[in-house]
């Protein structure tokens, strides 16, 4: 992939199109976590109100940590087992 080659160069434009690629995650984390975030602030606020909006942006910045966390294991698991090192 062209992405790959591009990110793999030790230029400028390799940290423009990894800030780009870091957009583009952010926005599909923000949209995989509105939801549980959504739920989660109503809940722990009693149905909504002027609370959950307080909480919303508190648990969706613990979301977003727990989805980014579990990406970097993922990523590091996968590379432990494709490198074989002999």
């Amino acid at each position: 992939m062209e992405i790959v080659k591009l990110l793999k160069r030790k230029d400028a434009s390799s940290v423009v199109a990894g800030v780009v690629l870091a957009l583009i995650v952010s926005s599909a984390v923000q949209a995989w976590a509105y939801r549980p975030s959504a739920w989660l602030s109503s809940e722990a606020t009693g149905g909504g109100g002027w609370n959950a909006g307080l909480w919303r942006p508190l648990v969706t910045l613990i979301i977003q940590l727990i989805i980014f966390e579990l990406v970097i294991r993922l990523y590091v698991w996968l590379t432990e087992t494709t490198n074989t090192k002999k």
